[in-house]
């Protein structure tokens, strides 16, 4: 789950599961609800939780991040971490 912690080899690390923005371990329909408020300036993700949110563009969340969750959510593609 996004925010979750990993310890490898002593060293912590934070988890980011792309398309979980909430960070309760599901992508779903809340994800793409706190996506949208980010967007709008409603709620801001901030830290992992807007890195999560950064499906297409690495730089900056907009629509078509929302669309790929909105795509994964309804079966339509996965979500794998760009190379």
């Amino acid at each position: 789950m996004t925010g979750g912690y990993v310890v490898y080899r002593g060293t912590k690390y934070t988890a980011i599961v792309l398309g979980d923005t909430t960070g309760d371990g599901e992508i779903d329909i809340f994800d793409i609800l706190s996506m949208i408020d980010h967007l709008n300036n409603q709620v801001m993700l901030e830290g992992v939780y807007e890195k999560a949110g950064l499906i297409v563009n690495e730089e900056e969340m907009d629509i078509f991040d929302i669309l790929a969750v909105i795509d994964y959510v309804n079966g339509v593609i996965s979500i794998h971490p760009q190379s």
